[in-house]
């Protein structure tokens, strides 16, 4: 990711835990694929010994994050496909598609 500088904010311990931290706390506001993409986005600063262990931190943090949610979208929709059937009305209000 280039700042309006044009360097690297992976450069800057600073940068790092400043934009590590706030793509953590930007999870939690409805946009869990930011977790992800933290993880993704610097996960080469985990076997790296200089980078800073908040960055770190928030790094396997978005991780754990990422995968929970992920877990648990996937158990509602599982969840809503073997029983939406079986809660009537409701699993029929609640769809966006009423297959016939």
């Amino acid at each position: 990711m280039l700042n309006p500088g044009g360097q690297d904010v992976r450069r800057s311990k600073k940068k790092t835990v400043a934009v590590s931290r706030v793509m953590f706390i930007g999870g939690f506001f409805l946009l869990p694929f930011l977790w992800i993409a933290n993880f993704f986005y610097f996960r080469k600063i985990l076997t790296h010994p200089d980078a800073p262990k908040e960055a770190k931190a928030y790094v396997v943090a978005s991780l754990a994050m990422g995968v929970l949610a992920f877990a648990c979208l996937l158990a509602w929709f599982l969840t809503y496909e073997i029983m939406w059937n079986s809660w009537g009305v409701f699993g029929e209000t609640i769809s966006l598609y009423y297959p016939r």
